[in-house]
């Protein structure tokens, strides 16, 4: 695992699979070199990391060096911010989003009351 320049961890596609099928919670930025407000992103979450710490893994994906996985996951824009549940995208924010926003969506996220892509979740049950 490589660092980020921040000090979050750069996952290769392999760690990544690895931590969404561990079933854990799981926090990915996706950013890359030549995006300013990543590189702003990525302080903010670094801030709220130890608030989460033991209850979030968290990481980061450079699009640059995995484009692959961008195009995989539906990465549009950047920053992305995208939690993930037993593997699956339960929350997701675009572009640069402050502490309390991020704050927000992880709560809601291990909550299980996180919305997908902006929408409500629809478990197929009324």
């Amino acid at each position: 695992m490589a660092p980020s320049p921040v000090g979050l961890p750069s996952w290769t596609a392999e760690e990544l699979r690895r931590h969404l099928g561990a079933g854990a919670p799981v926090m990915v930025e996706w950013w890359a070199d030549w995006c300013t407000n990543c590189a702003a992103q990525k302080k903010v979450v670094e801030r709220l990391a130890p608030e989460f710490e033991g209850l979030i893994t968290i990481g980061t994906i450079d699009v640059g060096n995995h484009p692959e996985l961008a195009e995989e996951f539906g990465v549009q824009s950047l920053p992305t911010l995208a939690v993930f549940i037993d593997g699956r995208e339960v929350g997701v924010l675009h572009g640069f989003r402050r502490a309390p926003e991020i704050r927000e969506t992880v709560q809601r996220a291990l909550a299980g009351a996180a919305p997908r892509r902006g929408t409500p979740v629809d478990d197929g049950q009324a």
